[in-house]
């Protein structure tokens, strides 16, 4: 005799029912908030790093890129849409700032390993010796870029650009040949010759048309960077009327004679270029020029 399983009350039925549907529903809501929170945690983290790019996508960028086989000088112009890239030797032989010495170039950023700082010691010891503003770095899988600046350099590249330039510096009249005590053969070097090419290629018109004049004062205790200084402004375009020294200061700032200057290229560009942030008004100062760039203890920091 078959018999039928008395099936449950219909209340009952949907009751059951409705907690199936009430845990299902907490489901959702349970993975709809980790998503949200996962989505949250990742936006944050890349805002973060977007708000630490180095390049702000508008002035004139400098990138130096450590290859195995040569180091590569690129600068990004946006107001001309052009790209200069410049090609050097490894063994062309640098000055080393923050106290290292001579070292062939493809030394330096093992050099500046030693204090964890390779991208730092690589970026001013180019920027010294070729006398180009360099804001960032690229050495065999490392870099100060983040993803922002990445892609804002790629998207140039690849589609704001309208020029691209590649120069051999091998193949101009801007190195000595040398060799090393031990033999080794080296190139040094020519700063007159290297000089005229930069200014040439990448001078700002921009910064030229505002004819500011400019002074460098040398606050840091360090030999030579006034003169450092100054032929990176002059290789850009500005009009350096005034190279000296004065007493120690431990952080580089920005003085101009009016507060009509203070929204100018010529101060934004400086800023950008030197890594200065204060920038004050001096209606009577004891130097002689629009804008003057005190060079402080804190540009010979390493870190």
């Amino acid at each position: 005799m078959n018999t039928l399983k008395k099936r449950a009350p219909r209340w009952k039925r949907e009751q059951k029912k409705r907690v199936k549907e009430k845990k299902k529903s907490s489901v959702y809501i349970g993975l709809g908030f980790i998503f949200s929170l996962l989505f949250l945690v990742i936006f944050s983290f890349l805002w973060q790093r977007a708000r630490d790019s180095v390049w702000d996508g508008s002035g004139n960028f400098g990138v130096v890129v450590l290859r195995e086989d040569e180091v590569e000088i690129s600068v990004l112009q946006p107001s001309t849409k052009r790209i200069v890239r410049f090609l050097v030797p490894l063994n062309t032989m640098v000055q080393a700032p923050f106290g290292f010495g001579e070292y062939q170039l493809g030394y330096i950023y093992k050099l500046g390993k030693l204090e964890d700082e390779g991208g730092r010691l690589l970026m001013r010891t180019v920027e010294n010796n070729f006398a180009v503003s360099i804001s960032g770095f690229k050495a065999l899988g490392n870099s100060n870029l983040t993803w922002w600046d990445s892609l804002r350099v790629g998207w140039f590249g690849a589609v704001g650009s309208s020029s691209k330039t590649l120069i051999d510096l091998l193949s101009l009249q801007t190195f000595d040949n040398s060799s090393l005590a031990d033999g080794t053969s080296v190139f040094r070097i020519k700063t007159i010759y290297m000089d005229e090419l930069i200014n040439h290629e990448l001078f700002d018109e921009k910064l030229l048309h505002e004819e500011f004049e400019i002074g460098v004062i040398n606050s840091s205790e360090g030999a030579g960077v006034a003169s450092n200084v100054s032929r990176i402004i002059r290789n850009i375009g500005g009009d350096v009327t005034l190279v000296s020294n004065s007493d120690s200061s431990e952080v580089s700032r920005i003085q101009v004679k009016n507060s009509d200057i203070l929204k100018s290229y010529t101060v934004e560009v400086l800023s950008r270029t030197f890594d200065v942030s204060r920038v004050e008004v001096v209606e009577n100062s004891q130097f002689r020029a629009d804008v003057v760039v005190i060079i402080g203890k804190d540009y010979l920091s390493l870190k």
